[in-house]
């Protein structure tokens, strides 16, 4: 990052309210569909696409992609099916392999523990992956299903994470 350079999730209010966005940040958008995500991550892809930083996106879930190559993103598609080991060293030597100052978008973190069949993996890969992630210098974006998932996985996630937002609608 440049010295003068200010970082955002190209939601000029919530980054005020959230008094600025620093290299680091994990931002949890807790959301009841995701539709209700959808302004969000659309405002958060475009300001990361025109930053001078290149937005990596995790793509693993079933629902449509929130941001496509086309537009710009480098997609990363994973398979949770192989396993949170697997799936975990992956996400890691992906950040490992782009360095430091990229913007990080995942697929809908719900989509993990319906696969994997239990939140404290949900919650295991969280606290495994966001050190990873604020260590990178990067700024990323999560959503997560509420009144979803059990203490096991939201205990985790709010504790790990620099930001964690509800959005109602």
């Amino acid at each position: 990052m440049k010295p003068n350079e200010r970082l955002s999730t190209g939601l000029p209010g919530f980054d005020k309210i959230i008094k600025q966005v620093l290299p680091g940040d994990n931002i949890v958008w807790q959301v009841d569909n995701l539709e209700d995500f959808l302004p969000f991550v659309r405002a958060y892809c475009k300001n990361a696409l025109g930053s001078g930083w290149e937005l990596v996106y995790f793509r693993f879930g079933k629902h449509q992609p929130f941001v496509t190559a086309e537009q710009g993103a480098n997609i990363i598609e994973l398979d949770p099916n192989v396993g949170f080991e697997t799936f975990t060293s992956k996400v890691h030597t992906v950040i490992n392999q782009f360095g430091k100052g990229h913007y990080y978008l995942f697929d809908c973190l719900s989509e993990l523990a319906r696969t994997w069949c239990n939140d404290r993996m949900l919650g295991n890969f969280f606290m495994q992956v966001c050190p990873y992630l604020y260590y990178a210098q990067t700024v990323t974006t999560f959503a997560l299903l509420r009144n979803y998932h059990s203490y096991h996985a939201t205990r985790p996630i709010i504790e790990t994470a620099q930001v964690v937002i509800n959005v109602y609608n």
